[in-house]
């Protein structure tokens, strides 16, 4: 139970951080003033609808593909390293209103590839009379995930480097 929760700390931390602080920040780096709610608005429902489309392919082609690692880990490998490239890139690179509507997206996708063939592990892996435990274990991570996705990413925007937020994201998706 405690492998499986520690996948949501990763997740959440690198969503509350990045929904919450990181994009509206860059939205607001690169998109004119009167046009930047609008814009934060129209990148995030964009790329929560191609995350959501991925999550619903992903979990359901993970029920029925079997690779040799498994019909989840594939996925699950997957969509992590490409979100955690994704962040790596996008800490070293200078931002333009393309690159972050495409990263947004993509980073949408590619966590939802993940979460989408994680999610089906809690009934795959724990037998019946443990899952209130296990769901408690993941509702605890989560909101680890989310109080240090805030905390530390505030902390980093303001006193540090903004750079550091997504180097961290990105390790701590890859640790979890």
């Amino acid at each position: 139970m405690l492998a499986l929760s520690t996948l949501y700390l990763g997740l959440n931390y690198l969503w509350a951080s990045y929904n919450s602080l990181i994009l509206p920040a860059q939205v607001a780096q690169v998109f004119p003033n009167k046009e930047q709610d609008i814009a934060l608005g129209l990148v995030a429902a964009l790329g929560v609808g191609a995350g959501l489309v991925a999550n619903l392919l992903v979990g359901s082609l993970s029920d029925k593909v079997s690779l040799p690692w498994g019909r989840r880990t594939p996925f699950i490998l997957s969509g992590a390293i490409l979100t955690a490239i994704l962040l790596i890139v996008e800490a070293r690179r200078s931002l333009d209103a393309t690159y972050v509507v495409g990263a947004y997206v993509c980073m949408q996708i590619f966590s939802n590839m993940t979460q989408g063939a994680f999610r089906p592990l809690l009934p795959d892996l724990i037998p019946k009379d443990q899952r209130g435990r296990a769901a408690g274990m993941l509702g605890l991570f989560t909101m680890l995930g989310v109080s240090l996705g805030y905390g530390l990413t505030g902390y980093e925007l303001g006193c540090i480097h903004p750079e550091y937020a997504l180097l961290l994201a990105a390790i701590l998706l890859l640790l979890t």
